[in-house]
């Protein structure tokens, strides 16, 4: 089983054959967590709803000892979500709907690798990372320190300040 980290998420561009090959494992891998999660996300909604139609029914049958005089919809619904199952319900669903966005955040940003793991591969296939080729002819030679220094006594100059 694969656990997750934040190395999922990293190219090493010279090791892209590896990266290759794992990255199908890693959609994968993450595709399903997101089927899971969003499914507990809907599943945790309907409880949620459920719980909250059963608290409503609750304060419709005994308004007065909730303290209410007319039980409109409005203010039925209120009551409900003070009810502690709910509130304990809300957290659950919260809690899937939490994992669900990250998990389609991670879907996204392995998506993004793939792409960019194919764009490196197209550069290292055109020779991108490639050494400069530059003919011998063409490098100029380093200059001497010690001639350059000789050169620079020599010069006159016709300014003031910088006669000996």
């Amino acid at each position: 089983m694969h656990t997750e980290s934040d190395s999922d998420f990293q190219t090493d561009r010279f090791q892209l054959e590896l990266e290759a090959s794992k990255h199908s494992d890693l959609v994968i891998h993450y595709g399903k967590q997101l089927a899971h999660w969003s499914a507990m996300e809907k599943e945790e909604k309907r409880k949620l709803e459920v719980l909250q139609a059963q608290c409503a029914e609750y304060i419709r049958a005994d308004p007065k000892g909730y303290g209410i005089k007319k039980d409109t919809d409005a203010i039925v619904l209120k009551l409900a979500m003070d009810e502690p199952d709910y509130i304990a319900q809300h957290k659950v669903y919260l809690e899937a709907m939490e994992m669900k966005d990250s998990y389609d955040a991670a879907m996204r940003a392995l998506l993004q690798k793939g792409s960019m793991i194919k764009e490196l591969v197209k550069l290292w296939l055109n020779d991108y990372y490639s050494s400069p080729m530059v003919r011998q002819k063409e490098v100029r030679p380093k200059p001497n320190q010690e001639s350059l220094l000789a050169k620079l006594k020599n010069v006159r100059t016709s300014h003031p300040s910088i006669q000996d």
